[in-house]
């Protein structure tokens, strides 16, 4: 996004400025620039860019540190069976393979009663991933199930490292190994 200020403010001479800001990945200052920026005028020095090459080694760093933790904590559990809510999750999945979009299984077995038409009352997006895992990889087995699933703790981990990078700055990968550590997430991120 760029803002140019037409005309200095009462008792300034400096010509007119662009303020560059810049993605929250990247960097969380914003860039005075002269808006003179043709083929010509006046280049960013060598340390400008050091700190550039700077932040973005420290980058990738965060997001390597992240995937590597994420993995360090759900890979192991990939294995764990069906529990809760995920063999109803599951079941739908089945039968969205078969009918995409059905919100109901027909002569349904749950917890020892039969019912004669089950409806989905949770959002049908989490089914019509299980079901698009389960065709990807051509299991319908709890492992490729829950090494689907973990996109959402990486999303959860990027996201909060953005997060900590536009608000904490230096603090950014303290603050998503720390959402990821907790016990609830850690609990969370192995199920469906």
């Amino acid at each position: 996004l760029l803002l140019r200020r037409s005309r200095p403010h009462p008792g300034e001479d400096q010509p007119d400025q662009v303020l560059l800001f810049t993605r929250m990945l990247f960097r969380n200052k914003h860039t005075v620039q002269s808006a003179d920026v043709r083929p010509g005028a006046e280049t960013v020095p060598a340390a400008g860019i050091r700190e550039g090459l700077k932040a973005h080694s420290a980058l990738i760093i965060g997001l390597t540190a992240i995937l590597l933790f994420v993995l360090l904590v759900t890979v192991p559990f990939a294995g764990k069976a069906l529990n809760v809510d995920d063999a109803i999750f599951w079941d739908f999945a089945q039968s969205n393979l078969e009918a995409p979009f059905q919100l109901h299984l027909p002569d349904y077995h749950l917890k020892g009663m039969d019912v004669p038409a089950f409806r989905d009352t949770h959002p049908p997006l989490t089914s019509l991933y299980l079901s698009l895992v389960m065709r990807l990889s051509a299991s319908s087995g709890e492992v490729a199930l829950h090494l689907g699933f973990i996109v959402f703790p990486l999303l959860a981990g990027v996201s909060m490292y953005a997060l900590g990078r536009r608000f904490t700055g230096n603090h950014a990968l303290a603050a998503a190994l720390l959402l990821l550590a907790t016990p609830a997430f850690m609990v969370m991120s192995h199920s469906l």
